[in-house]
């Protein structure tokens, strides 16, 4: 997955603009391997990366709650 570092407008995808923090590329695109390079280096028309890459992080197993015992209270 690659995240946008930058905010940039793809020029190869109607000018689409992804603010910092969105993902690349967005849904129901499929961008070519050397269209990411491009991004993902200096090679492009901002001249500086403007996506970068990071792993999603694996969904953590929730553990069921249990109901609490209630405290019994002395008096």
């Amino acid at each position: 997955m690659y995240r946008a570092v930058e905010r940039f407008a793809d020029l190869e995808d109607e000018k689409y603009i992804y603010d910092v923090g969105m993902i690349y590329p967005r849904k129901g695109l499929n961008p070519s391997d050397e269209r990411i390079k491009e991004l993902a280096g200096s090679e492009n028309k901002v001249g500086k990366p403007v996506i970068e890459f990071f792993e999603d992080p694996k969904p953590v197993k929730q553990e069921e709650s249990k109901p609490k015992k209630e405290k019994s209270r002395k008096k």
